[in-house]
């Protein structure tokens, strides 16, 4: 590991500590992972968006080679995409 230093509040390091003792823990502990959880959720969000990205380029593709789809997608869509008629 690697020592480093950080600024908190008063208000940040009374509920660090707190959580630290209830979960028996210490605060070095608790902030390693909380910064573990926040990372992780960064990057399933950069996934996420890396994905729409994509679908973009998708769409753009489609516009380049003139595709479209049926004039009454909106009305039947159901019909479309299960195979069921009303």
């Amino acid at each position: 590991m690697i020592r480093t230093q950080i600024y908190l509040s008063y208000s940040q390091v009374k509920s660090l500590k707190q959580t630290a003792l209830e979960e028996r823990a210490s605060v070095s502990e608790i902030i390693r992972s909380f910064i573990d959880k926040e990372l992780s959720e960064k990057k399933a969000m950069r996934k996420t968006l890396k994905k729409k990205h994509v679908l973009d380029e998708l769409l753009d593709l489609s516009k380049k080679m003139k595709m479209s789809g049926p004039s009454d997608l909106a009305t039947n869509l159901d019909e479309y995409l299960y195979g069921d008629k009303k």
